[in-house]
């Protein structure tokens, strides 16, 4: 589904996915039918740990795709994009939006590979 939606954006703009719509993608609804995006962040560790094993195999690094996803108001992923990225979360918000969109240049020049 991540794949999918990256291929779909225009423009090199790469608009980000909340927790909540990718539960909405998902199917994964509480007992009230909603939307249930709690535990999504455990994972999309484990997406990520999946993409880093086939790295090796790779020419070149893949991007940190899973940094796609991002907390409901915020535009910023969570904190679990720290794994990957030290410091992270001590960083300014300017400074997290900035390397965010870093990645998400990477994201699209990575394209289908």
């Amino acid at each position: 589904m991540l794949v999918a939606h990256v291929l779909q954006q225009q423009h090199d703009v790469l608009e980000p996915i909340t927790y909540f719509r990718l539960a909405e993608m998902l199917g994964r609804r509480n007992k009230h039918g909603e939307p249930f995006p709690w535990g999504l962040g455990h994972v999309l560790v484990r997406v990520t740990a999946l993409i880093e094993q086939t790295a090796s195999q790779l020419p070149e690094q893949p991007p940190f795709l899973t940094t796609i996803i991002v907390r409901s108001g915020s535009s910023l992923p969570g904190s679990g994009v720290s794994d990957q990225w030290p410091g992270y979360e001590s960083l300014p918000r300017d400074d997290k939006t900035a390397k965010v969109l870093a990645e998400y240049h990477r994201i699209l020049a990575f394209g289908s590979r």
